[in-house]
């Protein structure tokens, strides 16, 4: 594994520039199974990861690369803090509105599993699918 490591000097990151995933996280073979080499790092210089938690690579570590094994650069976080630091976190909590354009205030939304629902839309799915059932009974008598 050792042998696949390049430091950046700028970053601090530790790139592993072995297998990856094909979206930019390292995988190494570890135990007779496939692992993301920054779990292995991480359990093997800091300890187990904590149940119900997973790794963020954190950029204010100067963290760069999602192949970092660093593990200064590695903290253990919810799902939620992580999704709420990644891009993808600032890009959905900037929306102002769902897709198909009902705005999210407090009474239209409801946080579901740390994600936003719009009650508009559930109402109207909900009631199609009554809609749909109130027809198979009747196509069935």
């Amino acid at each position: 594994m050792r042998s696949k490591i390049q430091c950046d000097q700028e970053s601090g990151c530790w790139v592993y520039t072995g297998a990856g995933n094909g979206i930019g996280y390292a995988q190494v073979w570890y135990r007779g199974k496939n692992h993301y080499a920054h779990r292995i790092a991480y359990q093997l210089f800091v300890g187990e990861i904590p149940d119900g938690l997973e790794l963020d690579h954190v950029k204010e570590s100067g963290c760069r690369y999602r192949s970092c094994i660093n593990p200064k650069h590695l903290e253990a976080v919810t799902r939620q803090e992580n999704m709420h630091r990644a891009a993808v976190g600032i890009h959905n909590a900037i929306k102002t509105h769902c897709p198909k354009g009902h705005e999210y205030t407090p009474e239209n939304t409801q946080v579901y599993r740390g994600m936003r629902r719009c009650r508009a839309c559930d109402r109207e799915r909900n009631r199609k699918r009554r809609e749909s059932a109130r027809m198979e009974i009747a196509d069935a008598a």
